[in-house]
Protein backbone atom coordinates (compact mmCIF):
# COMPACT_ATOMS: atom_id res chain seq x y z
CA UNK A 1 0.00 0.00 0.00
CA UNK A 2 2.12 3.22 -0.86
CA UNK A 3 2.64 5.82 1.60
CA UNK A 4 0.59 9.13 1.94
CA UNK A 5 2.41 11.98 1.05
CA UNK A 6 4.45 14.13 3.96
CA UNK A 7 4.02 17.64 3.93
CA UNK A 8 6.92 19.81 5.12
CA UNK A 9 6.46 23.56 5.31
CA UNK A 10 9.35 25.75 4.88
CA UNK A 11 8.02 29.05 6.42
CA UNK A 12 8.50 28.48 9.80
CA UNK A 13 12.58 27.39 8.80
CA UNK A 14 12.87 30.95 7.03
CA UNK A 15 11.87 33.70 9.27
CA UNK A 16 14.33 35.73 11.15
CA UNK A 17 17.35 37.83 10.05
CA UNK A 18 19.68 35.29 7.69
CA UNK A 19 16.90 35.43 5.14
CA UNK A 20 16.64 39.52 5.15
CA UNK A 21 20.46 39.94 5.59
CA UNK A 22 23.52 38.18 5.16
CA UNK A 23 21.68 35.22 3.84
CA UNK A 24 20.60 37.26 0.92
CA UNK A 25 24.07 37.91 0.34
CA UNK A 26 25.41 33.96 -0.07
CA UNK A 27 22.60 32.99 -1.55
CA UNK A 28 21.01 30.90 1.35
CA UNK A 29 17.56 32.58 1.46
CA UNK A 30 14.52 30.27 1.69
CA UNK A 31 11.55 32.08 0.57
CA UNK A 32 8.25 30.58 2.01
CA UNK A 33 6.93 28.30 -0.76
CA UNK A 34 3.84 26.38 -1.52
CA UNK A 35 3.01 23.46 0.75
CA UNK A 36 5.58 20.47 -1.54
CA UNK A 37 4.49 17.22 -1.21
CA UNK A 38 7.31 14.31 -1.60
CA UNK A 39 6.44 10.51 -2.15
CA UNK A 40 8.41 7.16 -0.51
CA UNK A 41 11.72 7.81 -2.95
CA UNK A 42 11.96 11.78 -1.89
CA UNK A 43 10.76 12.78 -5.17
CA UNK A 44 9.19 16.09 -4.81
CA UNK A 45 6.04 17.10 -6.96
CA UNK A 46 6.90 20.57 -6.99
CA UNK A 47 6.20 21.85 -10.87
CA UNK A 48 9.15 22.19 -13.07
CA UNK A 49 8.84 25.37 -13.61
CA UNK A 50 9.30 26.13 -9.54
CA UNK A 51 12.63 24.00 -9.59
CA UNK A 52 14.16 26.55 -12.24
CA UNK A 53 12.99 29.49 -9.98
CA UNK A 54 15.10 27.57 -7.09
CA UNK A 55 18.31 26.93 -9.55
CA UNK A 56 17.52 31.13 -10.45
CA UNK A 57 18.02 32.04 -6.73
CA UNK A 58 21.10 30.03 -6.39
CA UNK A 59 23.07 31.04 -9.08
CA UNK A 60 21.92 34.86 -8.06
CA UNK A 61 23.38 33.91 -4.61
CA UNK A 62 26.59 32.57 -6.54
CA UNK A 63 27.43 35.64 -7.99
CA UNK A 64 26.53 37.74 -4.85
CA UNK A 65 28.64 35.31 -3.15
CA UNK A 66 31.37 36.26 -5.62
CA UNK A 67 30.92 39.59 -5.51
CA UNK A 68 31.14 40.03 -1.75
CA UNK A 69 34.65 38.33 -1.87
CA UNK A 70 35.84 40.44 -4.85
CA UNK A 71 34.96 43.22 -3.19
CA UNK A 72 36.56 42.44 0.68
CA UNK A 73 39.94 41.58 -1.25
CA UNK A 74 39.38 45.05 -3.02
CA UNK A 75 39.21 46.26 -0.02
CA UNK A 76 42.26 44.61 1.77
CA UNK A 77 44.75 45.08 -0.75
CA UNK A 78 43.99 48.78 -1.25
CA UNK A 79 44.33 49.54 2.35
CA UNK A 80 47.56 47.07 2.20
CA UNK A 81 49.25 48.31 -0.79
CA UNK A 82 48.37 52.64 1.20
CA UNK A 83 49.93 51.66 3.98
CA UNK A 84 52.73 48.96 2.65
CA UNK A 85 54.02 50.40 -0.84
CA UNK A 86 53.63 54.17 -0.36
CA UNK A 87 56.66 56.49 -2.05
CA UNK A 88 59.47 57.27 -0.82
CA UNK A 89 58.89 60.84 0.33
CA UNK A 90 55.61 61.75 3.05
CA UNK A 91 54.39 65.36 0.96
CA UNK A 92 53.49 62.17 -2.01
CA UNK A 93 49.65 62.01 -2.54
CA UNK A 94 49.79 58.23 -2.12
CA UNK A 95 51.37 58.79 1.35
CA UNK A 96 49.32 61.62 2.31
CA UNK A 97 46.42 58.94 1.95
CA UNK A 98 48.24 56.27 3.89
CA UNK A 99 48.64 59.19 6.99
CA UNK A 100 45.05 59.75 6.81
CA UNK A 101 43.66 59.21 10.31
CA UNK A 102 42.15 55.47 10.71
CA UNK A 103 44.00 54.35 7.58
CA UNK A 104 46.90 52.38 9.06
CA UNK A 105 44.65 50.89 11.98
CA UNK A 106 42.41 49.23 9.25
CA UNK A 107 45.31 48.51 7.18
CA UNK A 108 46.48 46.47 10.66
CA UNK A 109 43.03 44.91 11.16
CA UNK A 110 43.51 43.54 7.30
CA UNK A 111 47.22 42.37 8.29
CA UNK A 112 46.75 39.98 11.12
CA UNK A 113 44.03 38.22 8.91
CA UNK A 114 46.97 37.94 5.98
CA UNK A 115 49.04 36.87 8.80
CA UNK A 116 49.43 33.33 8.25
CA UNK A 117 49.83 33.74 4.79
CA UNK A 118 52.84 36.36 5.15
CA UNK A 119 54.67 33.39 7.86
CA UNK A 120 54.35 31.07 4.95
CA UNK A 121 54.90 32.83 2.75
CA UNK A 122 58.51 33.58 4.99
CA UNK A 123 59.23 30.29 5.98
CA UNK A 124 59.09 28.95 1.56
CA UNK A 125 60.53 32.41 0.30
CA UNK A 126 62.95 33.95 3.28
CA UNK A 127 60.49 36.76 2.30
CA UNK A 128 57.83 38.10 3.90
CA UNK A 129 56.41 39.00 0.69
CA UNK A 130 54.47 41.71 1.64
CA UNK A 131 55.68 44.61 -0.94
CA UNK A 132 55.05 42.16 -3.93
CA UNK A 133 52.31 42.95 -5.39
CA UNK A 134 51.12 39.34 -6.52
CA UNK A 135 51.81 38.03 -3.70
CA UNK A 136 49.42 40.40 -1.88
CA UNK A 137 46.72 40.15 -4.12
CA UNK A 138 46.58 36.83 -3.68
CA UNK A 139 47.20 37.18 0.22
CA UNK A 140 44.16 39.25 0.17
CA UNK A 141 42.00 36.31 -1.89
CA UNK A 142 42.43 34.18 0.63
CA UNK A 143 41.92 35.94 3.52
CA UNK A 144 39.01 37.50 2.43
CA UNK A 145 37.96 33.91 0.89
CA UNK A 146 38.22 32.68 4.18
CA UNK A 147 36.49 35.10 6.14
CA UNK A 148 33.33 35.15 4.04
CA UNK A 149 33.77 31.36 4.26
CA UNK A 150 33.29 31.62 8.57
CA UNK A 151 30.26 34.12 7.86
CA UNK A 152 28.51 31.86 5.65
CA UNK A 153 28.97 28.44 8.03
CA UNK A 154 27.83 30.64 10.53
CA UNK A 155 24.57 31.55 9.01
CA UNK A 156 24.17 28.17 8.21
CA UNK A 157 24.13 26.47 11.91
CA UNK A 158 21.98 29.33 12.72
CA UNK A 159 19.83 28.29 10.12
CA UNK A 160 20.04 24.56 10.71
CA UNK A 161 19.47 25.38 14.44
CA UNK A 162 15.94 26.59 13.39
CA UNK A 163 15.07 24.46 11.21
CA UNK A 164 15.34 21.72 13.52
CA UNK A 165 12.08 22.45 15.18
CA UNK A 166 10.40 24.20 12.19
CA UNK A 167 6.84 21.98 13.41
CA UNK A 168 6.75 23.64 16.04
CA UNK A 169 4.67 26.91 15.11
CA UNK A 170 4.00 28.36 18.45
CA UNK A 171 5.37 31.52 18.38
CA UNK A 172 6.57 32.04 22.06
CA UNK A 173 8.70 28.78 21.08
CA UNK A 174 10.26 30.29 17.69
CA UNK A 175 11.34 33.30 19.44
CA UNK A 176 12.84 31.65 22.71
CA UNK A 177 14.99 29.45 20.14
CA UNK A 178 16.01 32.46 17.54
CA UNK A 179 17.13 34.03 20.99
CA UNK A 180 18.72 31.02 22.43
CA UNK A 181 20.78 30.64 19.43
CA UNK A 182 21.18 34.25 18.27
CA UNK A 183 23.02 35.17 21.66
CA UNK A 184 26.07 33.29 21.57
CA UNK A 185 26.52 34.33 18.16
CA UNK A 186 25.71 37.92 18.78
CA UNK A 187 27.41 37.73 22.12
CA UNK A 188 30.76 36.44 20.58
CA UNK A 189 30.65 38.84 17.71
CA UNK A 190 30.39 41.74 19.62
CA UNK A 191 33.10 41.05 21.99
CA UNK A 192 35.59 39.85 19.08
CA UNK A 193 34.76 42.80 17.71
CA UNK A 194 35.24 44.79 20.94
CA UNK A 195 38.52 43.30 21.67
CA UNK A 196 39.70 43.45 18.47
CA UNK A 197 39.29 46.78 17.57
CA UNK A 198 40.67 48.21 20.76
CA UNK A 199 44.05 46.43 20.39
CA UNK A 200 44.20 47.29 16.93
CA UNK A 201 42.67 51.23 16.82
CA UNK A 202 42.62 52.26 20.04
CA UNK A 203 45.39 50.35 22.51
CA UNK A 204 48.52 50.88 20.45
CA UNK A 205 48.08 54.76 20.20
CA UNK A 206 47.34 55.51 24.06
CA UNK A 207 50.98 56.81 25.57
CA UNK A 208 51.38 55.92 29.44
CA UNK A 209 54.22 57.97 31.02
CA UNK A 210 56.21 55.57 33.53
CA UNK A 211 58.23 57.73 35.72
CA UNK A 212 61.65 56.89 37.71
CA UNK A 213 64.06 58.03 40.29
CA UNK A 214 67.33 56.28 40.00
CA UNK A 215 69.82 57.30 42.87
CA UNK A 216 73.58 57.88 41.27
CA UNK A 217 76.60 57.74 43.43
CA UNK A 218 79.45 60.99 42.04
CA UNK A 219 76.44 62.95 40.70
CA UNK A 220 77.32 66.99 40.47
CA UNK A 221 75.10 69.14 42.96
CA UNK A 222 74.31 70.78 39.72
CA UNK A 223 72.51 67.16 37.96
CA UNK A 224 70.46 66.38 41.25
CA UNK A 225 67.10 66.29 40.14
CA UNK A 226 67.87 65.57 36.58
CA UNK A 227 65.36 64.50 34.24
CA UNK A 228 65.45 62.57 31.15
CA UNK A 229 63.30 61.29 28.58
CA UNK A 230 63.74 58.20 26.62
CA UNK A 231 61.94 57.59 23.40
CA UNK A 232 62.74 53.84 22.12
CA UNK A 233 60.90 51.93 19.22
CA UNK A 234 58.80 54.43 17.55
CA UNK A 235 58.83 52.11 14.05
CA UNK A 236 57.18 54.95 11.55
CA UNK A 237 56.61 52.91 8.63
CA UNK A 238 53.60 50.64 7.29
CA UNK A 239 51.84 49.74 10.95
CA UNK A 240 52.71 53.31 13.02
CA UNK A 241 51.38 57.00 11.68
CA UNK A 242 53.46 60.00 11.72
CA UNK A 243 50.63 62.07 13.57
CA UNK A 244 51.02 59.59 16.49
CA UNK A 245 54.58 59.98 16.71
CA UNK A 246 54.28 63.61 16.52
CA UNK A 247 52.03 63.34 19.11
CA UNK A 248 54.27 61.54 21.48
CA UNK A 249 57.34 64.02 21.00
CA UNK A 250 54.91 66.81 21.75
CA UNK A 251 53.85 65.15 25.09
CA UNK A 252 58.04 64.39 25.42
CA UNK A 253 58.44 68.61 25.45
CA UNK A 254 55.34 68.86 27.34
CA UNK A 255 57.58 67.47 30.65
CA UNK A 256 60.32 70.59 29.87
CA UNK A 257 63.15 67.30 29.92
CA UNK A 258 66.47 68.38 30.21
CA UNK A 259 67.50 65.35 28.45
CA UNK A 260 66.43 62.90 25.57
CA UNK A 261 67.99 60.00 25.01
CA UNK A 262 66.69 57.64 22.23
CA UNK A 263 66.81 53.88 22.43
CA UNK A 264 66.73 52.88 18.34
CA UNK A 265 64.10 51.10 16.01
CA UNK A 266 63.19 54.69 14.65
CA UNK A 267 61.68 53.24 10.96
CA UNK A 268 59.82 49.93 10.09
CA UNK A 269 62.49 48.90 7.53
CA UNK A 270 64.10 49.59 4.74
CA UNK A 271 64.73 53.67 3.23
CA UNK A 272 61.32 54.72 2.90
CA UNK A 273 60.65 56.39 5.87
CA UNK A 274 64.42 57.55 7.30
CA UNK A 275 64.13 60.96 6.41
CA UNK A 276 60.98 61.64 7.79
CA UNK A 277 61.38 59.36 10.71
CA UNK A 278 65.06 61.84 11.46
CA UNK A 279 63.04 65.00 11.29
CA UNK A 280 60.37 63.86 13.63
CA UNK A 281 62.87 64.36 16.59
CA UNK A 282 63.88 68.37 15.02
CA UNK A 283 61.46 69.70 18.15
CA UNK A 284 63.38 68.10 20.40
CA UNK A 285 66.73 69.70 19.15
CA UNK A 286 64.92 73.05 18.44
CA UNK A 287 63.80 73.26 21.74
CA UNK A 288 67.51 73.20 23.19
CA UNK A 289 67.04 69.62 24.92
CA UNK A 290 70.26 67.63 24.29
CA UNK A 291 69.44 65.07 22.29
CA UNK A 292 71.62 61.48 22.43
CA UNK A 293 70.77 57.88 20.65
CA UNK A 294 71.73 54.64 19.33
CA UNK A 295 70.45 52.62 16.58
CA UNK A 296 68.03 48.98 16.66
CA UNK A 297 67.70 46.61 14.84
CA UNK A 298 65.28 47.94 12.46
CA UNK A 299 67.43 50.78 11.55
CA UNK A 300 69.57 48.53 9.85
CA UNK A 301 67.20 46.09 7.93
CA UNK A 302 68.19 47.40 4.08
CA UNK A 303 68.90 51.18 5.71
CA UNK A 304 72.89 50.77 4.96
CA UNK A 305 73.52 53.25 8.04
CA UNK A 306 71.66 55.99 6.46
CA UNK A 307 69.08 56.32 9.63
CA UNK A 308 72.13 57.66 11.80
CA UNK A 309 73.16 60.00 8.79
CA UNK A 310 69.95 61.70 8.97
CA UNK A 311 69.31 61.78 12.61
CA UNK A 312 73.12 63.59 12.63
CA UNK A 313 71.67 66.08 10.36
CA UNK A 314 68.95 66.31 12.30
CA UNK A 315 71.36 67.21 15.17
CA UNK A 316 71.15 64.16 17.39
CA UNK A 317 73.99 62.70 18.71
CA UNK A 318 74.90 59.15 17.64
CA UNK A 319 77.05 56.84 20.20
CA UNK A 320 76.42 53.54 19.00
CA UNK A 321 79.81 52.26 20.35
CA UNK A 322 81.05 56.03 21.32
CA UNK A 323 80.59 58.14 24.14
CA UNK A 324 79.05 62.28 24.82
CA UNK A 325 79.43 63.89 28.09
CA UNK A 326 76.68 66.23 29.55
CA UNK A 327 78.87 69.17 30.93
CA UNK A 328 77.31 70.14 34.54
CA UNK A 329 78.01 74.05 33.98
CA UNK A 330 76.75 74.29 30.55
CA UNK A 331 74.57 71.64 30.63
CA UNK A 332 75.34 71.10 26.87
CA UNK A 333 76.82 67.45 24.86
CA UNK A 334 80.58 67.83 24.94
CA UNK A 335 82.90 65.04 22.90
CA UNK A 336 85.64 65.15 25.65
CA UNK A 337 85.25 64.66 29.44
CA UNK A 338 84.51 67.88 31.22
CA UNK A 339 85.41 68.56 35.24
CA UNK A 340 81.84 67.98 36.25
CA UNK A 341 79.35 65.90 34.25
CA UNK A 342 77.85 62.70 33.47
CA UNK A 343 79.00 60.22 30.42
CA UNK A 344 76.28 58.78 27.97
CA UNK A 345 77.75 56.08 25.95
CA UNK A 346 75.72 53.50 23.55
CA UNK A 347 76.89 50.44 22.36
CA UNK A 348 75.78 48.81 18.74
CA UNK A 349 72.78 46.78 18.58
CA UNK A 350 73.19 43.03 19.91
CA UNK A 351 71.50 41.61 17.10
CA UNK A 352 72.49 43.44 13.67
CA UNK A 353 76.09 45.66 15.25
CA UNK A 354 79.05 44.90 17.30
CA UNK A 355 79.00 45.29 20.80
CA UNK A 356 82.11 47.16 21.58
CA UNK A 357 81.84 48.54 25.39
CA UNK A 358 85.69 48.89 26.03
CA UNK A 359 85.65 51.16 22.84
CA UNK A 360 82.43 53.32 24.16
CA UNK A 361 83.75 53.77 27.84
CA UNK A 362 86.86 54.50 26.38
CA UNK A 363 88.59 57.27 29.06
CA UNK A 364 86.17 57.85 30.65
CA UNK A 365 87.21 59.25 34.36
CA UNK A 366 86.61 56.10 36.89
CA UNK A 367 84.53 59.04 39.26
CA UNK A 368 82.34 60.03 36.51
CA UNK A 369 78.77 58.51 36.23
CA UNK A 370 77.86 56.87 32.90
CA UNK A 371 74.33 55.98 31.68
CA UNK A 372 74.60 53.36 28.94
CA UNK A 373 72.31 53.01 25.94
CA UNK A 374 71.76 49.77 24.39
CA UNK A 375 69.22 48.87 21.96
CA UNK A 376 68.65 45.32 23.16
CA UNK A 377 68.62 44.55 26.88
CA UNK A 378 70.04 41.18 26.39
CA UNK A 379 73.24 43.25 26.20
CA UNK A 380 73.28 43.70 30.19
CA UNK A 381 73.82 39.38 30.28
CA UNK A 382 76.66 39.77 28.04
CA UNK A 383 80.19 38.88 30.20
CA UNK A 384 82.10 41.18 28.22
CA UNK A 385 79.79 43.91 29.82
CA UNK A 386 78.60 42.29 32.83
CA UNK A 387 82.36 41.13 33.72
CA UNK A 388 85.64 43.06 33.61
CA UNK A 389 86.96 45.34 31.44
CA UNK A 390 89.11 44.04 28.15
CA UNK A 391 90.89 46.92 29.47
CA UNK A 392 93.06 47.31 32.59
CA UNK A 393 90.93 43.74 34.15
CA UNK A 394 89.01 46.07 36.49
CA UNK A 395 85.42 46.14 36.87
CA UNK A 396 84.02 48.69 34.63
CA UNK A 397 81.29 50.76 35.94
CA UNK A 398 77.92 51.43 34.49
CA UNK A 399 75.25 52.97 36.78
CA UNK A 400 72.47 52.65 34.76
CA UNK A 401 71.51 50.86 31.00
CA UNK A 402 68.50 52.24 28.90
CA UNK A 403 66.70 49.74 26.75
CA UNK A 404 63.89 48.93 24.71
CA UNK A 405 63.46 46.22 21.55
CA UNK A 406 61.35 44.09 23.65
CA UNK A 407 57.69 46.47 23.21
CA UNK A 408 56.56 44.78 26.79
CA UNK A 409 55.89 41.07 24.51
CA UNK A 410 53.00 43.91 23.06
CA UNK A 411 50.44 41.01 23.82
CA UNK A 412 49.86 40.23 27.88
CA UNK A 413 47.27 38.33 29.07
CA UNK A 414 46.14 39.41 32.58
CA UNK A 415 47.97 37.87 35.86
CA UNK A 416 50.16 36.40 33.33
CA UNK A 417 51.92 38.69 31.76
CA UNK A 418 53.64 38.73 28.05
CA UNK A 419 52.93 35.63 26.49
CA UNK A 420 56.44 36.41 23.98
CA UNK A 421 58.98 38.61 24.56
CA UNK A 422 61.78 38.55 22.44
CA UNK A 423 65.14 37.91 23.57
CA UNK A 424 67.62 35.17 25.04
CA UNK A 425 66.27 35.85 28.80
CA UNK A 426 62.72 34.67 28.75
CA UNK A 427 60.39 37.81 30.41
CA UNK A 428 63.39 38.94 32.99
CA UNK A 429 63.79 42.17 30.31
CA UNK A 430 59.80 42.39 29.21
CA UNK A 431 59.96 45.55 30.61
CA UNK A 432 60.13 48.38 33.24
CA UNK A 433 63.04 48.30 36.17
CA UNK A 434 65.35 45.39 36.39
CA UNK A 435 68.02 43.98 38.08
CA UNK A 436 70.95 43.13 35.73
CA UNK A 437 73.79 40.81 36.95
CA UNK A 438 75.86 44.30 37.42
CA UNK A 439 73.78 47.29 37.13
CA UNK A 440 70.37 48.12 36.91
CA UNK A 441 68.65 47.95 33.85
CA UNK A 442 65.36 50.07 32.82
CA UNK A 443 63.63 48.60 29.61
CA UNK A 444 61.13 50.95 27.94
CA UNK A 445 57.77 48.86 26.26
CA UNK A 446 58.16 51.24 23.02
CA UNK A 447 55.96 53.57 21.47
CA UNK A 448 55.48 51.45 18.01
CA UNK A 449 54.55 48.01 16.96
CA UNK A 450 56.51 45.06 15.45
CA UNK A 451 55.37 42.06 13.97
CA UNK A 452 52.10 41.97 15.61
CA UNK A 453 50.50 44.90 14.56
CA UNK A 454 48.42 44.93 17.85
CA UNK A 455 48.52 46.00 21.71
CA UNK A 456 46.73 43.67 24.22
CA UNK A 457 47.11 44.88 27.82
CA UNK A 458 50.52 46.35 27.01
CA UNK A 459 50.37 49.76 26.47
CA UNK A 460 52.80 52.05 24.87
CA UNK A 461 55.14 54.32 27.19
CA UNK A 462 57.53 56.50 27.34
CA UNK A 463 59.83 56.83 30.09
CA UNK A 464 61.24 59.54 32.24
CA UNK A 465 63.98 59.12 34.82
CA UNK A 466 64.87 61.72 37.25
CA UNK A 467 68.39 61.13 38.83
CA UNK A 468 69.42 61.58 42.48
CA UNK A 469 72.55 61.97 44.32
CA UNK A 470 72.98 58.56 46.12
Amino acid sequence: MPHPPTLIDDAAATDGWPRATVGVLFGRERQPSARRTYDRYGRSNRPHGARRLTQERCNAGKVRWLAAWTALALLMLVLHKLAWAPPDSLEDGLSALSELPGVKSAANAAHLLLGPFWVVCNVLTKDWGVYNFWLSALACLLASGVVLLVVRRAVSWRASKLRNHAGDSSEERISRRRFLVDSPLLGGAALLAAVGGHSAAIAPYSIRLRRYRVPIHDLPESFDGLRAIFIADTHLGPRVPAAYIRDVIATALSLKPDLALLGGDYVHAGTRYIKPAAAMFRPLVEAGVPVVGVLGNHDWYNSRGLVRTFLEKTGVHMVDNARVFLDAQSRRIVAQPPSSGICIAGVGDFLCDVVDADRALAGVPSGMPRVLLSHNPDVAELPTIAGRSGVGGGQRRIDLMLSGHTHGGQIGLPFIGPLYVPGNNGTKYAGGFVQGPAFPVIVSRGVGMSICPIRFCVPPELVEVKFTRA
